[in-house]
């Protein structure tokens, strides 16, 4: 997010492990993009803890601490753009967080086209052919 421009907006590392992992052929696309000259030659003067991934603070600590903090009868807006496997964690150690979660808005698939689930490339099997990897992995 600071690369973005947008360091107000955290960015946290979660501890939890997902029911279906990410293939590693995906992981190590994400490596080989990381490495492309259009992606070293970004400037971030500003970034502070982008060096080590377990740097970041602990996401599920950091969710149970901001949902707890909600006062009155106002509740959070969830953005997530990865599988939902942080806020279920967070929901069944503390279940009375639930009632802060006014909505969640959700990267979850396709309508009129295939996912990208990619089932010819990898040994699973799956009935919905539409769903989006974090759709699957959770």
């Amino acid at each position: 997010h600071e690369l973005a421009g947008i360091p107000q907006i955290p960015s946290f590392l979660s501890q939890t492990k997902a029911y279906n992992a990410f293939p590693y052929l995906y992981r190590g696309d994400s490596v080989h993009m990381a490495e492309m000259p259009a992606f070293q030659g970004i400037p971030c003067d500003s970034c502070t803890n982008v060096t080590n991934a377990a740097d970041y603070p602990d996401a599920e600590s950091w969710l149970a601490e901001t949902l707890a903090g909600v006062e009155g009868g106002d509740g959070i807006t969830y953005v997530c753009t990865a599988p939902l496997s942080n806020l279920a964690a967070v929901l069944r150690s503390r279940p009375e967080l639930a009632a802060f979660v006014k909505e969640i808005l959700w990267m979850g698939g396709a309508v009129d086209v295939p996912g990208n689930l990619e089932v010819d490339q990898f040994k699973y099997t799956t009935w919905n052919d539409k769903a989006e990897w974090n759709v699957y992995a959770a």
